[in-house]
């Protein structure tokens, strides 16, 4: 083998572990940029079609996806929360998906659990991982964020926030 056939050798080995490594580099970077953290919606007004945030002092928000196994997995909490809003009358509950509302509904409906206001919304508001649960208040202004299945001591926090009203 010549000396110019190795270095053309040399030359596309290293030209594909460069083209390797920023294709990497993009795929793992590209989520964290394009994703901002729904932490990033405290404080900020959660924009529903339909959605009056006005009927009550607080509302818990779930925003959910009928194939996320972690929403399925939390819907015992979700039906302790339903049950909190139905004794407390302190908050409302409003459910969020980027599914159909009839799919939405159905899903609810599977895992038992009751909701009247179900909403279908686009990935621009902000909301990106399934299952969020949201405190927003009486102005639509998002004042926690819970993100992914909860464990207990978050849950209690969810249905004291729910039962007093308080954000």
């Amino acid at each position: 083998m010549s000396r110019l056939e190795r270095l053309t050798h040399l030359a596309l080995i290293a030209l594909c572990v460069v083209s390797i490594g920023l294709l990497l580099e993009h795929r793992f970077a590209g989520g964290a940029t394009t994703a901002p953290a729904a932490e990033s919606l405290i404080g900020k007004s959660l924009k529903v079609r339909g959605a009056d945030w006005a009927a009550s002092q607080t509302h818990a928000v779930l925003f959910v996806n009928s194939h996320c196994h972690y929403c399925t997995e939390s819907a015992p909490f979700y039906r302790r929360l339903v049950g909190a809003l139905q004794d407390g009358r302190a908050a409302a509950l409003a459910v969020l998906s980027t599914e159909p509302v009839e799919v939405t509904r159905k899903f609810l409906s599977d895992e038992g659990i009751a909701a009247n206001n179900v909403y279908q919304v686009t990935a621009a508001n902000g909301l990106r991982n399934t299952p969020t649960v949201l405190i927003v208040d009486a102005h639509g202004v998002v004042r926690r964020v819970f993100v992914g299945k909860l464990d207990e001591l978050r849950q209690e926090t969810i249905l004291e926030a729910v039962s007093t009203g308080r954000q």
